[in-house]
């Protein structure tokens, strides 16, 4: 998931060794940590409900069931980067029901829009910010890490591009279009929100794989404009 690589700024000469980052590092590859946690539980139940829809063989049933243990995955990578602090965090993972879109919304509607929030959005956004932060990042531990997740997000991001076509296939999209422009905005949001002090966000980062609010506005407002809204313009949605 994206929220929380991208904070860092200025330019600070930092050592480019995990046992030298500041503690700013740490708190960031901590809150991925959560982040992963919370993908993995909303792939679980976008896979649970999907399931219900189109039986558990469904081939994007099964990718959201293998996202699950990817973010897993990306959770215990998280800990072991996290073990260059002095903490030494449990993997502790529960998988819980998660509510699935607005209220308002029927079963098949929530599932979509899940699937456009979570995979053409954010994983889309995610999959062009980890490009950059795989191209930053030491070699070792930091870099291994950035271009694994790397990997699995790509697979990720194409769950929602795969719902939406079955959807637009057969259903009327249009009850769609007035969320887009929220999706985006909590995704920006969450992305760019500080998680440094004034003076950390002078450090250069970007050996530990964090980007600059600077950079990562960039590259995100590039991916919306090149990727995302094209995607979303096939299926007569936009931005």
């Amino acid at each position: 998931m994206l929220a929380l690589f991208a904070v860092g700024a200025q330019v600070v000469k930092a050592s480019s060794t995990l046992g030298a980052a500041p503690d700013s590092v740490f708190r960031i590859w901590r809150n991925r940590l959560r982040i992963e946690y919370e993908a993995a539980a909303l792939f679980a139940q976008l896979g649970k409900e999907l399931a219900q829809h189109y039986g558990k063989h469904d081939e994007v049933v099964r990718l959201c069931e293998g996202a699950e243990e990817e973010e897993l995955s990306h959770a215990k990578m998280c800990i072991e980067i996290i073990k260059y602090s002095g903490e030494a965090p449990a993997f502790n993972y529960t998988r819980k029901k998660i509510q699935l879109g607005p209220e308002n919304l029927t079963s098949e509607q929530k599932i979509l829009y899940t699937s456009l929030a979570l995979s053409c959005v954010t994983e889309t956004l995610s999959t062009a910010l980890l490009t950059e932060m795989q191209n930053a990042a030491e070699p070792g531990l930091i870099k291994d890490t950035v271009h694994q997740i790397l990997r699995d997000e790509v697979k990720h991001s194409r769950i929602g591009w795969a719902e939406l076509n079955r959807c637009h296939q057969n259903q009327n999209l249009t009850w769609v279009q007035p969320y887009i422009p929220l999706m985006l905005k909590e995704a920006l949001q969450a992305d760019i929100q500080p998680m440094l002090t004034r003076q950390e966000a002078k450090d250069d980062l970007s050996a530990w794989g964090i980007l600059s609010p600077l950079d990562a506005s960039l590259i995100m407002e590039n991916t919306i404009t090149q990727i995302i809204s094209p995607g979303l313009q096939r299926y007569g949605l936009k931005i």
